[in-house]
């Protein structure tokens, strides 16, 4: 569907930026790019909070908030998937977004490992993340007790090599990324660097599907007390 000439011709495509700071005006710079490259039978992963606008493709979406389906969306799932599986059958999607949320789940392997079943075997999975090392949020935790403190639900933080460790763990591979912004609050200047995505705020990863995942259990052995007997029971190694 998507082969790696295809996004490299893409990524270097001068009227590409030129699109997206237009359509970023009213969508926002991390989904003008990821309309981009969203085809087919896509799943959105945590749409409760910023919905995909494009209404041309068949959008799926599923949620650990009781929201209502938007109107766009062919249905919706109320689901928490850290402990429980994506609800379709394996390859059935062309596309996965997740945008902003895969930091906010407790167990975010589960949730790529899911993805990654599925996905189609050319399919693409497409990650937003806030970049943990742009310089606002360095000088953010270097003077801590300047800056308030707002409440998030946000377990972890991935930088641009914990991304690539952490998906290629779920068989996917990183083939490209973008930068969206990058910004001077005191003197009001904010500059589009889809090119530059390690000084940017936020970061798009655009993911290829490796192979199927080859799942392996574990056995423990665990005793709860000294009456009780070794209770066997397996866990999923890929989850480790």
């Amino acid at each position: 569907m998507i082969s790696d000439n295809y996004i490299s011709r893409r990524a270097m495509n001068n009227k590409l930026e030129q699109q997206l700071k237009r359509e970023a005006k009213n969508k926002g710079y991390s989904e003008a790019i990821a309309n981009c490259f969203i085809v087919g039978k896509v799943l959105d992963i945590g749409f409760a909070a910023r919905p995909l606008s494009n209404k041309s493709l068949e959008i799926h979406g599923t949620d650990i908030m009781p929201v209502s389906k938007p109107s766009n969306y062919k249905e919706t799932h109320i689901v928490n998937l850290n402990t429980s599986p994506i609800p379709y059958e394996n390859k059935f999607f062309d596309t996965v977004y997740i945008g902003f949320t895969l930091a906010c789940f407790g167990n975010p392997l589960r949730v790529l490992c899911e993805s990654n079943r599925v996905l189609k075997e050319d399919g693409i999975c497409i990650i937003t993340l806030t970049n943990p090392s742009y310089y606002l949020d360095v000088l953010q935790n270097i003077f801590i007790k300047k800056y308030s403190i707002v409440a998030f639900q946000k377990f972890y933080s991935f930088t641009r090599c914990d991304m690539r460790s952490v998906t290629k763990r779920a068989n996917f591979e990183v083939v490209t990324e973008y930068g969206t912004y990058f910004r001077i609050p005191i003197i009001g200047i904010k500059l589009f660097i889809p090119r530059l995505p390690a000084l940017s705020d936020q970061i798009v990863y655009i993911l290829k599907k490796k192979e199927d995942i080859k799942r392996q259990s574990i056995t423990v052995s665990r005793t709860y007390s000294d009456k009780d007997k070794p209770k066997e029971f397996e866990i999923d190694a890929d989850l480790f």
